[in-house]
């Protein structure tokens, strides 16, 4: 998705340049070669073809950590809210006992928490919420 977005991107651009400097002959790939011959200029300085693959990667993998971490978010999210808040809460109570995991289990179990997909849900949206704690204390 993210290389078909920075490809429209380039046709977007070519598609500009041509309508506004007139020159409709000018085909795509040969617009291709025309910037990467002529490179990147910052203020001046130009860092050649170097600094043009250089954005053009930035442009690549910017967005696709951005996107892994909205995904991450959003998985942690949805770990968190498929128990319910009363569940979490007496589970955390019981490890701020010092409870061991298998005594949490246990106690879950004669709360109705039998199977152990559903223990292992809450005990991951326990890790999710201590996660979000720690990023937000570093």
């Amino acid at each position: 998705m993210i290389l078909l977005m920075f490809l429209t991107n380039l046709c977007t651009q070519h598609q500009l340049i041509i309508t506004k400097n007139n020159i409709p002959e000018l085909g795509f790939f040969e617009f291709m070669q025309l910037r990467f011959e002529s490179g990147l200029t910052i203020k001046g300085l130009n860092t050649g073809w170097i600094g043009l693959t250089l954005t053009w990667i930035f442009q690549m993998v910017f967005p696709y950590f951005i996107a892994i971490i909205k995904i991450a978010g959003i998985t942690s999210n949805y770990s968190i809210e498929k128990v319910p808040e009363k569940v979490l809460e007496y589970t955390i109570y019981l490890f701020t006992m010092e409870k061991s995991e298998s005594e949490v289990r246990a106690a879950l179990a004669q709360k109705g928490w039998n199977k152990k997909t559903d223990q292992d849900n809450v005990i991951q949206a326990i890790a999710e919420i201590s996660g979000f704690q720690q990023m937000n204390r570093d």
